[in-house]
C-alpha cells in the first residue's frame, strides 16, 4: 500500500524518498531472504520497473533522474534472461491448456524441454555473482534516495512527467496501431506501464474515480505483456531448431493468441488514452488543488 503518494507527505520531494525508500528496502529483503533466488529476482526487478516509474513522475524537476533511470535499468538487466525464459514457460502452458488438440504430446513437449534446459543453464551461469551485483547496485540507490529532492513543490512537481509520459503513451498507441509490428507493441506497452504507475501514484487524489482506470490500464499492460511473451516464444522456436512437425503445430496458436491480443488491446485503449494530454493533465490539477485543500 505504500506505492503512492499521501497527503501526510510534506511535499513531492518527501513522498518521493519515502516511497522509493520503501520499494529499495522491499526488493532488498526479497533478495537477502531465503526463499527462491528466482522468484527473489523477479520481485525485485519489477520494484525497479516501479522506481522507474517514480522518478519518471518528476522528471522534469528532478536533477538526478539520468542518473538513477540509468542505474535502475542496468541493474535489472543483470539478471533479465532468466524472468524472460520464466516468463515464456509461463505463456506456453497456456497455450498448452487453451488449444490442447494442437499442442498435445510431443510438440509442446520439444520445445519446453529447450526452454527449461534454456533457464537451467541461465541460473547456472554465474547467477549468484550476478545477483550479487545487483543487490549491490540497489543498496548504492538506495543510500541515494535518501536525499533525493525535487525542483518544485505542489503540482508543478509532478505536471510535466505526468504530461509527457502520458502523450509517449498515446503516440505508441498510434504507432502500434498503424503497424501491428510486435516490437511496436513491446514499446507500447512500456509507455502504458509508466502511465499505470502514475495513476497507482496519484490514486489518492481520487481513489474511487481512479480505481477503475488504474485497472483498466493494468489490463492493457497484461494483454500487451502476454504479447510481448508470445513474441519471445516465437523467437525461441526459431532459436531452438525444434522439429518441424513440432515448429508447425506450434505456429497456428502463436498467430492466434498474438491476434487476439493485440486486438483487445486495441479496443481497450480509447477507454484509458483517449482524453487530450492537456484535458487529462487539467482534471489532475483541479484534483491535486482539492486534494491538498
Amino acid at each position: 500500500m505504500g506505492y503512492k503518494l499521501k497527503r501526510s507527505d510534506e511535499d513531492v520531494s518527501e513522498g518521493l524518498r519515502r516511497i522509493a525508500c520503501d520499494q529499495l528496502d522491499r526488493a532488498l529483503a526479497a533478495l537477502d531472504g531465503t526463499g527462491d533466488k528466482a522468484e527473489a529476482v523477479h520481485d525485485a526487478r519489477k520494484r525497479c520497473k516501479k522506481l522507474r516509474g517514480l522518478i519518471r513522475l518528476v522528471r522534469p524537476q528532478f536533477i538526478d533522474y539520468k542518473t538513477e533511470n540509468r542505474a535502475l535499468r542496468d541493474a535489472a538487466r543483470r539478471l533479465s534472461d532468466l524472468r524472460e525464459t520464466g516468463a515464456v514457460l509461463e505463456i506456453l502452458t497456456r497455450l498448452e491448456q487453451n488449444y490442447p488438440a494442437r499442442l498435445s504430446g510431443p510438440n509442446a513437449a520439444a520445445l519446453r524441454d529447450a526452454l527449461k534446459a534454456r533457464r537451467a543453464e541461465t541460473q547456472l551461469d554465474d547467477f549468484d555473482s550476478r545477483r550479487a551485483a545487483f543487490r549491490d547496485a540497489l543498496k548504492a540507490v538506495r543510500h541515494r534516495a535518501a536525499l533525493w529532492e525535487v525542483d518544485k513543490t505542489g503540482f508543478g512537481a509532478i505536471e510535466g512527467g505526468l504530461k509527457k509520459t502520458y502523450k509517449r503513451a498515446r503516440a505508441a498507441w498510434a504507432m502500434a496501431l498503424e503497424t501491428r509490428d510486435p516490437r511496436d507493441l513491446h514499446q507500447w506497452r512500456k509507455r502504458v506501464k509508466y502511465h499505470w504507475y502514475h495513476t497507482r501514484l496519484l490514486k489518492p487524489l481520487a481513489s474511487k474515480k481512479l480505481r477503475r482506470r488504474i485497472d483498466r490500464l493494468g489490463e492493457l499492460s497484461d494483454l500487451l505483456g502476454d504479447h510481448q511473451d508470445l513474441a519471445d516464444l516465437r523467437r525461441m522456436i526459431d532459436a531452438e531448431a525444434l522439429p518441424p512437425e513440432a515448429a508447425q503445430a506450434l505456429a497456428s496458436p502463436l498467430a492466434i493468441e498474438m491476434d487476439r491480443l493485440q486486438n483487445r488491446a486495441f479496443a481497450l485503449a480509447p477507454k484509458v488514452l483517449g482524453k487530450p494530454p492537456k484535458a487529462l493533465v487539467g482534471s489532475y490539477r483541479k484534483r491535486w488543488k482539492k486534494w491538498r485543500g
